[in-house]
């Protein structure tokens, strides 16, 4: 749709200058919105692979949890669970991705393990042990499973504001003023042909007197 604007030379610079601008800033997006798509779908092929380890573990975990139920009371394998002197800390930093801030969880243990096992009942059967180990191993890719999923949902919203900022730009606004641009140098072109004869005919009257 051609702008309503001023069919002059000056107005004519001013869209082709704005024009260029469009274009780079078109082009910049697209560049974006690939580097964007690509790291989607590596944070989506991850993900998928890092679900199934963890329902995996959680299957692991479940099959030990009710081999101890069935030997250990409850408040037994409760107090296992609970009793506990070390205090698990969970830090979180940030990876940058052009305006985002993608939060990534971890576990903060100088030790580098959870140390579940070490929770001093005597009343317990190995399978509590199994059940803690898994759940040892299975802690920090729930984390990371979280961090991934929550990449994925923020890079998701990015990739949809920059295809509507592409779309906009490339469907909309550069055809507009593209438009414009055809239409005002046609109109400008009008013009000096209409200049010309005029001049053309002023000349021939002063030349027959």
């Amino acid at each position: 749709m051609k702008l309503n604007v001023s069919a002059t030379r000056m107005e004519l610079l001013r869209l082709r200058k704005r024009l260029d601008l469009a274009r780079r800033g078109c082009k910049l997006l697209k560049d974006k919105l690939d580097e964007l798509v690509g790291k989607f779908l590596t944070l989506a092929k991850n993900e998928e692979a890092l679900r199934d380890e963890v329902e995996e573990g959680w299957f692991k975990l479940l099959h030990f949890y009710l081999l101890a139920r069935g030997q250990v009371p409850l408040n037994d394998i409760l107090e296992a669970f609970t009793n506990r002197e070390d205090i698990l800390e969970i830090e979180k930093q940030e990876q940058s991705l052009f305006n985002l801030r993608l939060p990534f969880l971890h576990i903060k243990n100088n030790d580098s393990s959870l140390n579940l096992t070490q929770y001093g009942i005597s009343n317990t059967t190995g399978d509590i042990d199994s059940c803690l180990k898994t759940l040892e191993v299975l802690t920090p890719k729930m984390l990371n499973l979280a961090s991934i999923e929550k990449a994925i949902l923020l890079i998701g919203e990015e990739i949809k504001k920059t295809r509507r900022k592409v779309n906009a730009l490339e469907y909309k606004m550069i055809p507009d003023i593209e438009e414009t641009i055809s239409y005002i140098s046609f109109r400008l072109s009008e013009i000096e042909r209409e200049d010309f004869i005029r001049l053309m005919k002023v000349k021939e009257r002063i030349e027959n007197g």
